[in-house]
C-alpha cells in the first residue's frame, strides 16, 4: 500500500515548530524548529522605537523565515519521495492580528510604517488594549449581553476586536492604510493558497463570531467605523476545522520545496490543534497545552455558561461541539522569570557542575519539600489573571518569604500556585455543569519536568496523560490536514480514525497522591482567599501599583520622544 505523508507547522510564541507525519500511524519521521529572529517586541521595534508598557508585538518576516526554514528542515532529515505528501496545515497563537494592503503585504514592510507599533503583529499577549476591552465589556452588557457568558463575562485585551480598535484610536493612519486585519494565521495560509479564505475556528475563538449573527453588532456603538470594516477590513469565506481552505501554489510550492496544488487546511488555534493529537474527538477529558501561558481545551455537548472562559462557542474546537477554552497567561513563563531574574548565581553553579538546567536544579531541591513546608503561598498573575476573573490588569504576588526562604521553596510555590490557578479553573466548570476527569497534557514542561506534573496532579485531583515530547498542536494540524485530504488522495474521511491512528500520547501517567490532598486542600482554601481578596475589588491594590509604573513610564516615554 502506497504511503502517504503530512506536514503540521506551529508558530507558537517564541518559535516555529514543524513535523512531517506518515498518515498510516502517525509516526514522525522528522521534525524542525526556528526561532524567531525578533522574539516577541517588548520593548523596542527593530528601527529602535521604544514600545509603551504592555506591548507585545512580533515580526511578521519571522513567520515567513519559519515557515521557510521548519518546511526545509522536515523534508532535508527524510528520504522520502515528496510527491507523496498530500496536505499541510498550520497553528496559531491568538488572537495576533496583522494589518496588511492590497497585496497582502504587512503594512509594516512599507517603509512609510516601519517606525508605527501598529503596523506589527499584535501578539496573544499583547495587553496594551485593555481599555478598549473594557469599554467593549461594557457595550456587550448593554446591547449584547447573550455574548457576556460566551466569553467569561469580560471580553479579554487579547481578542481581536479590542487590539484592532487600538490601532484605529491610536495610529488612524494605520488602520485606513489597511486593506485588511488578518489573523496572522490566515495571511499565512492565504500567502500560501492565493485566496481569502477565514478560518471558522479563529473567527469564533477571538473575534466572537457567532453562526446567525456574524460579527459583534455592538461594534457600531464602539465606533462607526469598526463596524464598517466588517466585509471591507474583514472579509472572506468562513472554512470549517479540518476543512480544505485552499491548494497550495506553483510559486509558494517552489519556495518550500513541496508539490504543488496539495492541500492546506484551515489554521487553527495552537492549543485546540492539540486535541486530535491527543487522541481527544469528542467530550470526554480535556486538553492543557502548558507552555509559556497554558491553555485548557475541552468539548461538551451543551452551552453551560462558566466563569472566565476565554470563549465557549459552537464549532471552535472540534465540529458539532462547543468548545471550552480558558488557561493561563503565564506559565512556563512564570518558572522561566524566576530563573532568569532570581535564581542565585548558587544555583546555577550547581546546575552546571551537574550537567543539568537550572530548573531540573530548582527541582530536584524542591522535591525534597513537603506540602506546606515552605510557609509561602502565591498568586500565578504575573501576566495578569486569563480565568476566572479575566483580568489582565492583576499582577502576581508571593506572600509567607522570611530572612530564611530557599530559591527552591519559591520555586516550589510558583508551581503549587501554578496548580492552585488551574484547580480554579476547574471547579468553576464543575460547579457550571461541565466535568472534567482528566487532563491530556502537552508541551515541554509535561515530559521536562516531572515533579511539576506530579504536583499538578496532586493539586487538582485528577490524573494526567502526557504526550510524546513532539510539538503536539504540529502533530495536531498534520492530522487536520490528512482529514483535508480524504480518502481519494492517501488521507482519512473521519477524524476519529485519523486520530485514532496518528495521536501522540505517551505511556506516561500521573496519578494524585492521596496522602498530600489534605494538605493542599487546606492550601488552596487559602489561595481562593487571597485570589477573591485582590481579584474581585475588595482590595485593588495591585491595579493602582500598574497604574503607578504606567504613568512614570509614560513620563519617561514622551522624555525621550
Amino acid at each position: 500500500m502506497k504511503q502517504t505523508y503530512t506536514i503540521g507547522v506551529d508558530f507558537g510564541t517564541q518559535s516555529a515548530r514543524a513535523v512531517l507525519c506518515r498518515v498510516s500511524d502517525g509516526a514522525v519521521l522528522s521534525e524542525s524548529e526556528c526561532p524567531y529572529a525578533h522574539g516577541v517586541m517588548s520593548d523596542r521595534l527593530p528601527c529602535g522605537t521604544p514600545l509603551p508598557p504592555d506591548y507585545a508585538l512580533q515580526h511578521p518576516q519571522d513567520f515567513l523565515d519559519g515557515l521557510h526554514a521548519t518546511v526545509h528542515g522536515v523534508l532535508d532529515q527524510s528520504d522520502i519521495n515528496r510527491a507523496d505528501i498530500i496536505g499541510m496545515g498550520m497553528d496559531f497563537t491568538c488572537s495576533t492580528p496583522l494589518p496588511v494592503d492590497k497585496a497582502g503585504t504587512p503594512l509594516c514592510f512599507d517603509p512609510r510604517f516601519e517606525r508605527n507599533p501598529h503596523a506589527y503583529i499584535k501578539l496573544w499577549k499583547h495587553h496594551a488594549a485593555q481599555w478598549e476591552a473594557a469599554r467593549l465589556t461594557e457595550l456587550m452588557r448593554e446591547h449584547d449581553p447573550e455574548l457576556l457568558p460566551c466569553v467569561g463575562g469580560r471580553l479579554s485585551p487579547e481578542a481581536f476586536f479590542p487590539k484592532v480598535w487600538q490601532v484605529l484610536r491610536e495610529a488612524p493612519d494605520v488602520f485606513d492604510a489597511a486593506d485588511r486585519f488578518l489573523e496572522v494565521g490566515d495571511w499565512l495560509t492565504q500567502r500560501l493558497t492565493g485566496n481569502e479564505n477565514l478560518a471558522r475556528s479563529l473567527a469564533t475563538h477571538k473575534a466572537q463570531y457567532r453562526e446567525g449573527v456574524g460579527y459583534p453588532p455592538l461594534l457600531r456603538y464602539a465606533d462607526p467605523r469598526l463596524a464598517g470594516m466588517i466585509g471591507a477590513k474583514v472579509r472572506g469565506k468562513l472554512i470549517d476545522i479540518g476543512a480544505v481552505s485552499g491548494y497550495l501554489t506553483a510559486r509558494q510550492a517552489a519556495w518550500l520545496g513541496l508539490p504543488a496544488g496539495i492541500v492546506v487546511t484551515a489554521p487553527h488555534p495552537d492549543a485546540m490543534a492539540s486535541l486530535p493529537a491527543l487522541g481527544i474527538t469528542g467530550p470526554g477529558p480535556a486538553a492543557l497545552a502548558a507552555g509559556t501561558s497554558s491553555a485548557m481545551i475541552l468539548c461538551y455537548s451543551q452551552f453551560l455558561p462558566v466563569e472566565g472562559t476565554t470563549s465557549i462557542t459552537l464549532d471552535n474546537t472540534l465540529p458539532g461541539l462547543y468548545g471550552y477554552a480558558s488557561g493561563q497567561a503565564a506559565f512556563g513563563d512564570l518558572l522561566g522569570w524566576f530563573v532568569s531574574r532570581c535564581a542565585p548565581e548558587e544555583v546555577l553553579r550547581a546546575a552546571q557542575d551537574a550537567h543539568i538546567s537550572a530548573h531540573e536544579e530548582l527541582s530536584r531541591r524542591a522535591a525534597r519539600l513537603r506540602p506546606g513546608e515552605s510557609g509561602l503561598i502565591c498568586l500565578d498573575w504575573w501576566n495578569g489573571n486569563r480565568s476566572c476573573l479575566a483580568d489582565m490588569r492583576l499582577s502576581g504576588m508571593l506572600l509567607g518569604m522570611t530572612l530564611q526562604t530557599r530559591p527552591e521553596e519559591i520555586y516550589r510555590a510558583l508551581m503549587e500556585g501554578l496548580g492552585f490557578g488551574l484547580r480554579c479553573i476547574i471547579d468553576a466548570h464543575e460547579r457550571a455543569g461541565v466535568p472534567i476527569r482528566a487532563l491530556h497534557v502537552s508541551g515541554g514542561i509535561s515530559y521536562k519536568n516531572p515533579l511539576f506534573m506530579q504536583l499538578l496532579s496532586n493539586i487538582i485531583q485528577r490524573p494526567l496523560y502526557i504526550s510524546k515530547p513532539l510539538p503536539t498542536p504540529a502533530v495536531g494540524m498534520a492530522i487536520l490536514s490528512a482529514c483535508a485530504a480524504g480518502t481519494q488522495k492517501g488521507g482519512y474521511d473521519q477524524l476519529d480514525e485519523a486520530a485514532a491512528r496518528m495521536s501522540c500520547l505517551s505511556d506516561i501517567r500521573y496519578q494524585p497522591d492521596a496522602s498530600q490532598a489534605a494538605a493542599y486542600d487546606a492550601l488552596y482554601q487559602e489561595y481562593i482567599a487571597l485570589h477573591d481578596y485582590f481579584g474581585r475589588g475588595a482590595n485593588d491594590v495591585m491595579k493602582r501599583l500598574r497604574d503607578l509604573s504606567a504613568a512614570v513610564k509614560e513620563q519617561a516615554h514622551a522624555k525621550h520622544e
